[in-house]
């Protein structure tokens, strides 16, 4: 099978079904990758996570919605992934596996959808950090009968992976009611469209034909975020993607998106990101050579 390659790798392990690395790669300028995963794959990061690292799948090439990354990630197989993070040193453990071995172990089917995809860039699952973690440690000193810990491992994990997403399908079938995905696409197109990220529910609750009340509860089962924080992510989105380009002069991209100056943009930023915009933009910068 083809498996993405570190640039350094420290050790690797293979059992039936897997093959477990752990390495560590070092890019020294912010990065931004679209890829489609051909082997399903999960890591667990080792070292201090990116400043900034976002990232989302999808079905289709620039779909979905762009999530921090966190310590435990999984990349479906034939899924689209957009990442891009501010760079710097990253170890991560990693295990790989066999399509077959994956679906026929795990009992799960694969049958993705957005929310199963958003759930992906950030795996909050104790068991599964502590399973990689353990097949980190075996790779870096393997003990007595590795090759069948790590067979077992493999397996406990592959089975951990399809009780996580079957989870969060039953979850979403028994929530009694969403907003269905024209819904969901309009209220996308409408916070696209908006300067910053206060919506006005009631002009939401229209474009989808119910009351406001009614939207906020839906709103809430459907993304498991209130109208503001979703709003406030898009917003955020859109703002460090026109950040990373550090051609564009901080005051053009306030104007861009509706702010008289530089520094109302800036007081934006901050409430939604935590930092301020040139903070951010200088993850970006490449550094100077002497």
């Amino acid at each position: 099978m083809v498996r993405p390659t570190f640039v350094t790798v420290e050790a690797e392990l293979r059992a039936s079904g897997i093959t477990v690395q752990v390495g560590s790669y070092d890019w020294d300028q912010p990065l931004e990758v679209i890829e489609h995963n051909t082997v399903p794959s999960i890591s667990l990061l080792l070292s201090p996570p990116h400043s900034f690292s976002e990232a989302c799948f999808s079905l289709e090439r620039g779909g979905g919605r762009f999530a921090d990354v966190g310590e435990v990630i999984f990349a479906p197989a034939d899924i689209h992934l957009h990442a891009r993070a501010s760079g710097g040193p990253i170890r991560l453990v990693r295990c790989f596996f066999e399509r077959n071995f994956l679906d026929e172990t795990s009992g799960f089917g694969w049958r993705w959808e957005q929310r199963s995809l958003e759930a992906c860039v950030n795996m909050r699952n104790t068991r599964l950090k502590e399973t990689l973690a353990r097949l980190g440690q075996e790779a870096l000193d393997p003990g007595l009968a590795c090759g069948r810990l790590t067979e077992g491992l493999g397996v406990l994990m592959a089975v951990e992976l399809g009780r996580h997403f079957f989870a969060i399908e039953e979850n979403a079938k028994s929530s009694s009611q969403k907003l269905t995905s024209w819904q969901m696409n309009r209220i996308n197109r409408y916070l696209e469209g908006l300067s910053n990220y206060l919506p006005e529910v009631a002009d939401i609750a229209e474009l989808c034909g119910i009351s406001a009340r009614h939207l906020r509860r839906l709103f809430k089962e459907t993304t498991d975020q209130t109208i503001y924080q979703y709003s406030r992510d898009v917003w955020a989105a859109k703002a460090k993607t026109m950040l990373s380009d550090t051609r564009v002069p901080v005051k053009e991209i306030a104007s861009r998106l509706g702010f008289s100056d530089a520094s109302s943009f800036s007081m934006a930023f901050r409430r939604a990101t935590g930092e301020p915009p040139k903070v951010f933009r200088q993850q970006f910068r490449k550094p100077r050579v002497h």
